[in-house]
């Protein structure tokens, strides 16, 4: 597995900015996205809720891996005491129409508090749903297809499906990244979130990072128990 440069910024209500950069990441491990020293832009390189506790964060550029296309982010979040308290767009440097995007709501940093980043190998073909919920509620699914095949997508905190882990609420606002592009096909180019009966009730196109900045989504998708987030691949 290679390293690459991971660098990005968050915005604060109060005009703060908050520059995120680590020179070398491994690809296929989720990782600690710490402030930048370059310049110093601050005295250590820290987890953001310790550099920055009580600033109040409302928008994030996209995370980028370094541009050299051979490797790219699948998803980013905040992190706190093992829960997920927002999600954060990814994309690739140079390949980016938007320099601030607006998160679905404001975090205000609590020491501890980590951004996780995800950066694969060009070739890898996970396939990940990162989700806001109509409570506010914020979570990430994940899996990697390795041929044809209904692929459930699961938490990558706890392993388990997305009925599992968000019943009882709707998706509101998503994104969802893939390599796979056309092997998606049977899935809508994307994900299916299904029902108990294998009813579809939801449907998210996947955008390969490496070719454009991921952007959230709105939608209206209710999550029930024994519901999946299923990635159909045709090989």
């Amino acid at each position: 597995m290679a390293n690459t440069a991971v660098s990005g910024t968050l915005f604060c209500s109060d005009g703060t900015e908050i520059p995120l950069y680590v020179a070398a990441i491994a690809e296929g491990t989720e990782s600690n996205l710490t402030t930048s020293t370059q310049s110093n832009f601050t005295v250590s390189a820290a987890a953001v809720g310790t550099a920055f506790a009580g600033k109040t964060v409302v928008a994030s550029s996209p995370i980028m891996g370094d541009g050299d296309g051979n490797t790219t982010a699948s998803y980013a979040y905040i992190l706190r005491a093992g829960s997920i308290i927002n999600i954060l767009p990814v994309g690739l440097a140079g390949i980016v129409d938007v320099s601030r995007i607006p998160l679905c709501s404001s975090t205000t940093l609590m020491a501890g508090d980590q951004v996780r980043v995800m950066m694969n190998a060009s070739t890898d073909r996970e396939c990940s749903l990162a989700v806001y919920c109509n409570t506010g509620e914020y979570h990430i699914f994940a899996v990697t297809p390795t041929g044809g095949a209904t692929n459930q997508l699961v938490s990558i905190l706890t392993g388990n499906g997305i009925g599992e882990t968000l019943q009882g609420r709707s998706l509101v606002k998503n994104y969802c990244t893939s390599i796979d592009r056309v092997k998606l096909a049977p899935s809508g180019m994307g994900v299916y979130v299904v029902d108990d009966k294998n009813n579809i009730v939801g449907s998210v196109v996947a955008v390969a990072p490496s070719t454009v900045a991921i952007k959230l989504n709105p939608c209206n998708i209710p999550i029930g128990l024994n519901y999946q987030a299923q990635a159909i691949t045709s090989a």
